[in-house]
């Protein structure tokens, strides 16, 4: 008989060494995540569930996941438990806003989003999500003074001053705008849009060569960007650079921009 027991034990001991707890699935997990497997995260996560369903870090890092790739209705689940586990997680609050908000409930986002904020009045990004429904629903004041609050929390996040950039322009203030793309660009130099779209402003306000350099950069960050090409080409077209610019207007329309080719039997015959 002890025999046997010994035989089982041996058998059995590399399983026991290295069962894994549900922090610990939690942990790898996260750098799954942080390192663009999100398959394996989420595998991860709900390894942890199963072996603890309480775990309320598991379900609301679950729900993350889920939202960073579109699947909205599993990620407010999600939410909906890291909730029912702890009443006071205001970053689950204020996912599960931006994901109502994603399917158009634009009354339950703003109340879950309000609720995030009365819990955590220092959560950056529940004041940026609330600045992106007010800015979808025409209140681009509203927004700036949402983006303001959140950059004051978190100055470092180059995304809020690329929001507010965004919420600037479309409420007529292109200064202001280009201001804070320069800012979202000096914190992340790898910001494709923020070059994209202070050349747009650049354009409109007449500083061709300003939009010219900076759709260039943009062009250099994402080769395929067919509207960087094709506002790169207007814009040389407006300083007289007709070759050049139909050359981009050209390579815009390879790319499937319509507009370019119409420009091209038009201004570049």
């Amino acid at each position: 008989m002890k025999k046997i027991t010994l035989h089982l034990l041996i058998i059995f001991l590399p399983v026991l060494a290295f069962a894994q707890t549900a922090d610990e699935y939690v942990q790898q997990g996260v750098v799954k995540f942080q390192n663009g497997d999100s398959a394996g995260a989420l595998n991860d996560f709900s390894n942890a569930i199963k072996i603890d369903n309480k775990n309320t870090q598991a379900y609301y890092l679950r729900g993350a996941t889920n939202l960073s790739i579109g699947k909205v209705q599993d990620a407010i689940r999600d939410y909906d438990k890291t909730i029912e586990l702890d009443e006071k997680y205001s970053a689950a609050y204020a996912e599960r806003g931006y994901a109502k908000a994603l399917l158009g409930d634009d009354s339950g986002a703003i109340k879950d989003i309000n609720t995030a904020i009365l819990i955590d009045s220092s959560n950056a990004e529940a004041y940026n999500f609330r600045a992106l429904i007010k800015f979808s629903k025409g209140d681009y004041k509203g927004s700036i003074e949402d983006y303001s609050k959140a950059i004051s929390l978190n100055p470092s996040d180059s995304k809020y001053y690329h929001n507010r950039g965004n919420a600037k322009s479309a409420n007529g203030d292109p200064e202001g705008s280009i201001k804070d793309f320069s800012e979202a660009i000096r914190l992340f130099p790898g910001d494709e849009q923020s070059y994209f779209y202070r050349a747009s402003i650049q354009g409109t306000q007449k500083n061709y060569q300003a939009a010219i350099t900076d759709f260039t950069q943009a062009i250099k960050l994402n080769p395929k960007n067919a509207a960087a090409f094709y506002g790169r080409g207007i814009s040389k077209l407006a300083i007289g650079q007709t070759e050049s610019g139909c050359a981009d207007i050209s390579n815009a329309s390879n790319l499937g921009s319509k507009q370019a080719g119409n420009i091209l039997n038009t201004d570049c015959k």
